[in-house]
Parts: C-alpha cells; sequence; structure tokens
C-alpha cells in the first residue's frame, strides 16, 4: 500500500475527510512513513495480502478498532519477472528461451499478489463492509 499510487490514495483519502484511513503492507517502516501524512487519521497495519491468515488478523484487528469499514481499496501489485533480453535485438528463438528459463514461481507470485490477493482481500472484508454501508 506504500507504493506512488498507494501512498497517493492514502494521502487523498486521509486529507478529503476520511474518518480511518487503514493501510496495510508487510514493512512497517513504509507504513509509518505513511502514517506521517496525517497521523490523526492513518492507521498503519502489519500485514501480508498474500496470506488468508494474516488477512484475517487484519480484518479483526480493524473490527475490534471500528467494527465497520466503508471502502476497501485492493492497491498491492508487483511486476512479473523481466525476460532478460529485449524482443528487438533477438531472434524469436533466442526470446523464447530466454523467458522460458524463468522460474514459474516468481509468476504464480505475482500472480498471487495481483490479482488472488484483490479476491481474498475483498472476501475478507465483505462482513465489514457490510457493516459499514
Amino acid at each position: 500500500m506504500t507504493s506512488g499510487i498507494g501512498l497517493m490514495m492514502t494521502k487523498a483519502f486521509a486529507l478529503q475527510g476520511a474518518h480511518k484511513v487503514y493501510i496495510v503492507g508487510r514493512r512497517k517502516e513504509k507504513l509509518d512513513e505513511a502514517a506521517k501524512i496525517s497521523p490523526h487519521n492513518i492507521v498503519p497495519i502489519v500485514g501480508d495480502v498474500t496470506s488468508k491468515e494474516s488477512l484475517v488478523n487484519v480484518a479483526e484487528q480493524i473490527k475490534q478498532d471500528t467494527g465497520f469499514v466503508n471502502l476497501v481499496c485492493c492497491n498491492s501489485g508487483i511486476s512479473p519477472p523481466s525476460v532478460p533480453v529485449k524482443p528487438a535485438e533477438s531472434s524469436v528463438a533466442e526470446y523464447a528461451q530466454a523467458a522460458l528459463a524463468l522460474n514459474p514461481e516468481d509468476w504464480n507470485t505475482t500472480f498471487a499478489t495481483n490479482s488472488t490477493s484483490i479476491a481474498f482481500t475483498t472476501l475478507t472484508f465483505l462482513e465489514l463492509l457490510d457493516a459499514g454501508n
């Protein structure tokens, strides 16, 4: 949540009247840095959106704090692995060989962060959203 876009969204929510803005991320120091924007209403929570257990713990913390949310903004994302050769500077065969040498687990991690985590974050917060809306 502390990427450039995530930071801009956090700032916009916090400075445009949100009562509380919960930000979730793996790195406490980055979360604390983001919370300095508006310390009275930004609440950093360490969590990992690729872990169901972590998401449940985050939702429970928020439930204990306020009991609801009005909006969930899913913004986690990472880039997939890069192919180490440029298509314009290599043959199709060279490019395919370099691409196939990539670790499929890196692609799985990208998909888990960019897609699966969105679904599970949303599902984890459904009851809190219902309570808030």
